[in-house]
């Protein structure tokens, strides 16, 4: 609770590396903060915490005393709130967070934000969504570009399309 962005900084990232759930309600807290680092940072703690949560489960195998615990929904919940951040970067960490995750009640917000930004964004997301449900994401996608208002969205959105179907080349 430091007036110094640095130092809230690294306790967000401490807090994140330290892998323990009961860093959660101190981090969410950081994802108001004022510094956009801050809230960057916060979201990409709390998506690895949420990670660990869904693979280990309660059965935590460090055995993890946490007294104010956090369901994973809410955590997912938490994150999904930051896809509303005024800051790119920090929209970035969350759509990140909620894809791996395999959370997947946000795909048509996610979408939504490659359309709203001047298609800056679209082939990074594109390239998100191909590591979430590809599938599902194209979907999307394909109904967006029916309804699409302009020729400048369904640019967007067929970038985006290029990015989740490019075949994967591998290296020899």
């Amino acid at each position: 609770h430091s007036d110094v962005e640095d130092n809230r900084l690294a306790c967000v990232r401490t807090l994140g590396e330290m892998n323990h759930r009961a860093a959660i309600p101190e981090i969410i807290i950081h994802l108001e903060d004022e510094d956009y680092h801050v809230r960057l940072h916060a979201v990409q703690a709390l998506g690895k915490l949420c990670q660990l949560q869904i693979n280990q489960g309660v059965n935590d195998p460090e055995e993890q005393m946490v007294i104010h615990d956090v369901s994973t929904e809410s955590i997912l919940e938490h994150i999904s709130g930051a896809l509303n951040d005024k800051e790119p970067g920090v929209q970035l960490a969350a759509i990140e967070s909620l894809l791996t995750s395999q959370d997947e009640n946000e795909l048509d917000k996610i979408v939504q934000i490659a359309l709203e930004d001047q298609g800056m964004l679209t082939r990074r997301i594109g390239k998100m969504l191909r590591n979430g449900n590809a599938s599902r994401s194209g979907d999307i996608l394909l109904q967006k570009l029916d309804s699409a208002p302009d020729s400048a969205h369904r640019r967007f959105i067929i970038e985006m399309l290029e990015e989740l179907y490019r075949p994967e080349i591998s290296a020899a």
